[in-house]
């Protein structure tokens, strides 16, 4: 509750179907049945209902809260943990008070805003030893692959600002992408035209040096 109110926004309105409103968000269902339950001085109907799923509350015998995620806030919120950076404090250095003198109550104490700008890291002993002994700060499993999508001789071709076009031109690995690369795959391995392009990395690698899908020896990315 804050200032009487809830902070979730409950009760809901009634609603006879599901919706979205202007701001994007989900509007659920909630018919007015008429049903209601006394909970202390308070009388709630279907518009106090938590959103739920009924089979993950017979399954987990729990209570389980289901909403749908459709914002980019919800991507930050499940990776967070390896994305927010290092643990930071704010540090100050300051003479020891010497004088006994009282200060006055009336002094209005001045705000240091550029003192408190200053943004330090702080690394505890534990942290340290596994960075310094260069330990994984993370682990991703399987591992993506972002496959190239274009249209027939629009594909990238990088190269640095002082090479020679014409010499780009002529190596073989120019213009090879993820994609003609699969093209190129399916004339030669006919278990490859059995996978559609984005189930070729779970049986395919790609090699860097030749710029062509390999089969996978070991392991699996999606």
């Amino acid at each position: 509750m804050k200032d009487g109110k809830c902070s979730k926004f409950f009760p809901k309105a009634f609603s006879t179907e599901t919706s979205f409103d202007k701001f994007g968000n989900v509007v659920y269902r909630r018919r007015d049945s008429g049903v209601q339950v006394k909970k202390g001085r308070t009388m709630l109907d279907n518009r106090y209902v938590v959103p739920y799923n009924r089979n993950l509350l017979v399954r987990a015998q729990a209570h389980i809260n289901v909403e749908i995620c459709h914002k980019g806030g919800s991507v930050k919120y499940l990776f967070k943990y390896i994305t927010k950076g290092s643990d930071r404090s704010l540090i100050i250095a300051k003479d020891s008070v010497t004088s006994k003198q009282v200060p006055s109550t009336n002094s209005k104490k001045s705000k240091d805003e550029i003192q408190e700008f200053i943004d330090c890291r702080s690394l505890s002993s534990y942290e340290a030893v596994w960075r310094i002994n260069e330990y994984l700060i993370h682990h991703r499993e399987p591992n993506v692959v972002r496959l190239a999508v274009h249209l027939q001789g629009q594909q990238n071709v990088p190269y640095r600002r002082q090479s020679n076009v014409k010499n780009i031109l002529k190596n073989p690995k120019a213009g090879k992408t993820h994609l003609t690369a699969w093209f190129q795959l399916n004339r030669q391995d006919l278990d490859a035209r059995k996978l559609t392009y984005a189930h070729i990395p779970g049986s395919y690698t790609w090699n860097e040096e030749y710029n062509e899908w390999t089969l996978r020896k070991r392991g699996f990315a999606i």
